[in-house]
């Protein structure tokens, strides 16, 4: 499962593809969230579009999103502190900005 309740929030495990056409959720598979990003893998850019592209997503401060693991992956689990899993699930699965 992809999205999970964590005690200070919810946790996602994305797998990003860097270097798209364009920042979009492309759906799930083989339990990961499928996230296409514009940025190239450098110097942590991908990881810094990831978390600012998903804050607008979900409608939260990009602050409040960081990266347990997979910092250096393509396989990441984010922590979104101060959201709950329906609100979080409602948002991931609505068209992208």
């Amino acid at each position: 499962m992809w999205l999970q309740e964590h005690p200070q929030g919810v946790t996602i495990k994305v797998r990003v593809t860097p270097r798209s056409a364009r920042n979009v959720i492309t759906g799930e598979k083989s339990g990961n969230l499928r996230i296409r990003l514009t940025s190239p893998p450098v110097e942590g850019k991908a990881n810094q579009d990831l978390v600012k592209f998903l804050g607008k997503v979900l409608r939260i401060a990009p602050s409040s999103i960081s990266v347990l693991r997979g910092s250096t992956s393509r396989d990441k689990t984010l922590l979104v502190t101060g959201l709950d899993l329906a609100t979080a699930r409602e948002r991931l699965r609505a068209p992208s900005p």
